[in-house]
């Protein structure tokens, strides 16, 4: 019960602290650039018709005008599948609009589905395009480092995986 409350209020919340551009400047002249931009947002699917529920929650924060860090924690549950999975990506701008992304990825398989005694551990890399706009597309390589049983977004078995997602920033 405490970790659905707990999943609730951080995906059902979105929050941006410290939201004013880099380099910005105060009223009184001086740069802002020990504040970087933190912005906490969520999302989440009331449970459904045969328990299936989904929430996701990301933590960004912006070292630099040029390199951020992102956390993503994603829960699910459809069927006898329960996931947790945690990546935990580094943005580095190398043109105006345009990303390059790695990091770690975490899985967990709570709904004992599988022999869940060890997470699924990998590497993702890839590219990702923003428009001031809001608008993003990205394409990752997601590569399982460890022989865990838990398969990508809900497979069983070990794999590697290509996605690519697009969204709106509002």
């Amino acid at each position: 019960m405490i970790r659905s409350v707990y999943i609730y209020l951080l995906t059902f919340c979105s929050i941006t602290l410290g939201a004013q551009p880099y380099g910005t400047k105060t009223t009184t002249g001086s740069p802002i650039e020990l504040i970087p931009e933190l912005t906490i947002d969520g999302r989440f699917y009331p449970e459904f018709l045969l328990g299936e529920k989904f929430y996701n929650s990301q933590i960004e924060y912006r070292i630099s005008d040029k390199i951020l860090v992102e956390i993503q924690l994603f829960y699910s549950r459809y069927g006898i599948k329960e996931r947790i999975r945690m990546p935990m990506l580094l943005k580095a701008r190398i043109s105006n609009n345009l990303y390059l992304v790695a990091g770690p990825e975490m899985e967990y398989d709570m709904g004992k589905e599988v022999d869940s005694s060890k997470p699924r551990l990998s590497l993702n890399s890839g590219v990702e395009y923003r428009r001031d706009d809001g608008f993003y597309i990205n394409a990752l390589f997601n590569y399982q480092l460890n022989n865990s049983n838990i398969g990508p977004q809900g497979n069983i078995g070990k794999s590697n995986m290509i996605s690519v997602g697009s969204g709106i920033k509002f």
